[in-house]
């Protein structure tokens, strides 16, 4: 049994765009700044983190071996997947907390607005927080079999990014 995740990608998006319009600006600029941010900390600090768990004792083999539980795909790949995808999860809760904190509640402006524009700006938004949510999406289920069968969007929309494009083609290769 195959499915088309092409098709979950657009669901996808058109509940982050529709939730950015409801939320507004400020709520879904906190949701996005957090999600781009443990993208961007993901993708830039997976290889320096890789190399310091490889280098300590077996941790590799261990992780490999947990991920490989659930995905069949060699170590180096299991590691890089599972390394990335927890940074990801800690810097966005980090970001996210942060953001919250400046939240100044007792004042009226643009970033607590629900006015139409706002709304706009936050259905725009969603959309950016949904292409990293669809990336996350894609890299965790791109090895259910038949799943790739029918991505061609999904692989030409994620494949602009050259470190994710490595890691799509490697699990790609495996599975």
């Amino acid at each position: 049994m195959s499915f088309n995740f092409d098709v979950v990608l657009l669901i996808v998006a058109i509940f982050m765009f529709l939730s950015g319009l409801y939320f507004g600006f400020y709520n879904q600029l906190r949701r996005t700044l957090s999600s781009v941010v443990g993208l961007a900390c993901a993708i830039f600090l997976n290889d320096l983190l890789v190399g310091i768990i490889s280098a300590i004792g077996n941790t590799k083999s261990i992780i490999a071996k947990v991920v490989n539980v659930v995905f069949v795909m060699e170590a180096d790949i299991a590691i890089k997947l599972f390394v990335g995808l927890i940074v990801y999860l800690v810097v966005k809760l980090i970001m996210y907390l942060i953001i919250g904190a400046f939240k100044r509640r007792d004042v009226k402006s643009f970033l607590k607005d629900k006015s139409s524009l706002s709304c706009i700006i936050g259905g725009i938004l969603g959309l950016v927080n949904a292409y990293v949510v669809g990336l996350i999406l894609f890299l965790i289920f791109i090895n259910v079999p038949g799943a790739i069968a029918s991505t061609s969007i999904s692989i030409k929309i994620f494949g602009i990014l050259p470190q994710i494009k490595e890691v799509i083609e490697a699990i790609t290769v495996v599975a």
